[in-house]
């Protein structure tokens, strides 16, 4: 877990977005299965990571903040931070009672909209008939992308060194005969048995033929127990969080007497990942990275098509790489580039890509994984 400076670094940057947009409080949610892009503030705010049930968190201006979650079997006070930690049989309404106690009678509060339903927000009104909400999403998100330090990023390198694991032990199993669902459960128990304490994880396999589109899918490794036959190509998404910090490698692996289609299409999408790469460099909008995996498509005789890639932190999708963002690169930015790759006769190419550290002057590579690929017999 964070250190506790780290997380007193993190509540006086939010302090400051208080003071400067004159809020009382910044209030978070989590809850497992929420996908929208605020659940990520609750786990970088509080250090703490999503339990399996809702829980909140009240950020003050002017005193120490107050997190409330469900009493559970394995609930555990945290210990050595900030915040005063509650149990609460009804989290809503013992936040609302909080904020009531100590925000007086006509407060300001930052919220993320998308990560609060409209009960919850009720609740609070309910509590304190004066409020306003003010949407503090893109703000906070602001605050995650720009202040990346050593510590977040000590986080990261060890996230791309459990891949590299996990990827290792994939190809230790792969091979004629090898079902989808053990070489994801394979890769799973790396990454966990690494250090990973959050695990993301897509696989497909099927034959190789760009005449006929026969291109795999990712999908869930979960739904699959078919078994890898010659010719085949296997691709999977390796995803760990290390702390609660992401990164991502996908790599194809050929079964068996492959399509020499393959070849080619592999090198360029290797080519063209690392074209990208070169365009990393702080200061550097986002929608350079895109236009440069474009351009490099584009010279080799290809086309590319979503998704190209993300930005990712203590969520794995913080902001995607699109020629629509504008958004400067910050030192310690996580960028995973993965470019869907095609001749525009078909709609899918094989799975390739990797995780990239923004440097001030350039890019670091977070994995040692080969980039060749390789054919199991």
């Amino acid at each position: 877990m964070m250190s506790r400076a780290e997380l007193e670094r993190r509540l006086d940057a939010v302090r400051g977005l208080m003071r400067e947009r004159q809020l009382d409080a910044v209030l978070l949610r989590s809850a497992v299965g929420d996908t929208s892009p605020s659940n990520g503030n609750y786990r970088y705010f509080t250090g703490e990571q999503t339990l399996e049930q809702i829980q909140a968190a009240a950020l003050f201006a002017d005193t120490f903040p107050a997190a409330f979650y469900a009493p559970a079997p394995f609930s555990t006070m945290p210990q050595d931070t900030p915040f005063d930690y509650r149990e609460a049989a009804d989290v809503c309404r013992a936040l609302a009672a909080l904020c009531a106690e100590r925000c007086g009678r006509t407060p300001r509060f930052g919220i993320c909209a998308d990560a609060f339903p409209a009960s919850f927000l009720l609740a609070v009104q309910e509590a304190v008939p004066g409020c306003v909400f003010e949407d503090v999403s893109a703000a906070l998100l602001d605050l995650r992308l720009r202040l990346r330090t050593a510590e977040e990023i000590a986080c990261t390198r060890v996230s791309g060194q459990i891949a590299d694991f996990a990827y290792a032990e994939a190809l230790r199993v792969i091979c004629r005969g090898a079902k989808e669902r053990e070489i994801a459960l394979t890769i799973e128990k790396a990454m966990r048995s690494a250090g990973a304490d959050i695990t993301f994880l897509l696989i497909s396999s099927g034959p190789f033929h760009l005449a006929n589109n026969g291109l795999p899918f990712l999908h869930p490794h979960r739904r699959s127990r078919r078994e890898l036959a010659d010719g085949d190509a296997v691709g999977f998404e390796i995803t760990p969080a290390y702390d609660g910090y992401w990164t991502q490698l996908v790599r194809t692996v050929g079964v068996g007497k492959v399509d020499p289609d393959i070849f080619p299409l592999q090198r360029a999408c290797r080519e063209i990942v690392a074209h990208g790469a070169e365009t990393i460099s702080a200061g550097v909008p986002v929608s350079a990275v895109s236009d440069a995996l474009e351009a490099k498509a584009y010279e080799l005789g290809y086309q590319t098509g979503l998704p190209y890639g993300h930005l990712c932190g203590t969520d794995l999708t913080e902001e995607r790489v699109s020629a629509q963002n504008p958004r400067p690169l910050a030192a310690g930015t996580p960028v995973i580039l993965h470019p869907r790759v095609t001749t525009g006769l078909w709609g899918w190419g094989i799975f390739w890509g990797e995780t990239y550290l923004t440097l001030p002057d350039g890019t670091e590579p977070l994995h040692l994984a080969g980039r060749e690929l390789i054919v199991k017999e």
